[in-house]
């Protein structure tokens, strides 16, 4: 990597480290119980506990190596998938899909916050490929699994909650 993209790559990469995404998590899921919206609590709250579960399991069946294409700090586990880049992206496709429930008739703060997550997914997984951390595919599928993600449990919340709907 370019001298000149260090700084720039491992902050951009940091913003998909558990150590953002955590407290992020957990400031918006006690935010979002605070404005009683117990359903979108639960779609970023089972979110961000299955991507990093996913990537667990993924990185233990796989083992894939990392690449190494320069000299680049230790980082732990294979390389297949990128955890920075599925987790980012389960919490941005996550918020995007509360702001989408929260406001369904306003376009403009959906239409910005869709804007914002490709931004910052794409920037996360880019910041992995120049880092030099993972190969180009690590990236595309830990994208694919992170959108997935919140899809599956904003599905599955909707069934439920239109069952219990039912059933009254």
């Amino acid at each position: 990597m370019h001298p000149s993209f260090n700084g720039f790559f491992n902050a951009v990469t940091l913003t998909g480290s558990a150590g953002f995404l955590v407290p992020a998590s957990v400031c918006t899921v006690i935010a979002l119980l605070a404005a009683k919206r117990k359903f979108e609590a639960l779609l970023m709250a089972a979110s961000m506990i299955t991507a990093p579960m996913a990537v667990y399991a993924l990185k233990s069946t796989f083992e894939r190596t990392r690449p190494a294409l320069w000299d680049v700090p230790l980082y732990w586990g294979s390389s297949f998938p990128s955890g920075h880049t599925l987790s980012t992206t389960a919490f941005a496709l996550a918020l995007v899909l509360c702001i989408a429930r929260i406001w369904p008739q306003r376009r403009g703060p959906v239409m910005l916050a869709i804007v914002i997550a490709v931004l910052w997914t794409l920037g996360v997984a880019l910041s992995r490929l120049v880092i030099g951390v993972h190969w180009p595919t690590d990236v595309l599928a830990s994208l694919g699994l992170g959108v997935v993600i919140p899809h599956f449990f904003a599905f599955m919340f909707d069934l439920h909650q239109r069952g219990r709907a039912r059933r009254n």
